[in-house]
């Protein structure tokens, strides 16, 4: 068996791995979506086993009321909130000094907003949502968002769906294997 390393950090020692959920079966823990009423532009996305705590903690921590926009439990959580961080690390807006406080990112979409601009404006679909086409401001409000990061949600619903997708086609598999 693998030894656990440990890691300094600011005087306490922090144990690898760096998340519970790493030890379970299928890493699977919950991924968030967290937004702040003040802070309107900016949004947590995140991961944790207890999510009303965290957001409890997070929101004493943190300046502004902090709310919960959507949470599921999804595998390998922590690969997956590594990933969305890491892609995401140019919109990186942390509150200094707080808990979970480098977890928070602007409201800005490129992926959902970009994919909204190609198909309603750049496709010509844009009359099917009204009489006289759409107004600049709701590009530029898709783009970016107040209140809940659009890209964030996507995230979570995407790993979600990933993931019962994996499970459906390795069931049909499975049985596609004991029917022959």
């Amino acid at each position: 068996m693998k030894k656990s390393r440990t890691l300094s950090k600011g005087g306490g020692k922090r144990k690898s791995p760096a998340h519970r959920s790493q030890k379970r079966l299928l890493q699977e823990t919950e991924a968030y979506l967290m937004g702040n009423v003040q802070y309107f532009w900016k949004s947590k996305w995140g991961i944790s086993d207890r999510t009303k705590t965290r957001r409890t903690q997070v929101d004493e921590s943190t300046p502004g009321d902090v709310f919960v926009v959507l949470c599921r439990q999804i595998p390998f959580g922590w690969q997956a909130e590594s990933w969305v961080h890491s892609v995401y690390f140019w919109s990186n807006a942390p509150f200094k000094g707080k808990d979970g406080g480098t977890e928070w990112f602007l409201n800005i979409n490129l992926i959902v907003g970009g994919l909204f601009c190609y198909v309603f404006y750049y496709k010509g679909y844009e009359i099917l949502l009204s009489e006289h086409g759409i107004r600049w401001w709701v590009y530029a409000l898709v783009v970016w968002s107040p209140w809940v990061w659009l890209d964030g949600l996507f995230w979570l619903i995407f790993f979600r769906v990933f993931w019962w997708a994996v499970a459906i086609g390795l069931a049909i598999l499975t049985f596609q294997i004991l029917k022959a």
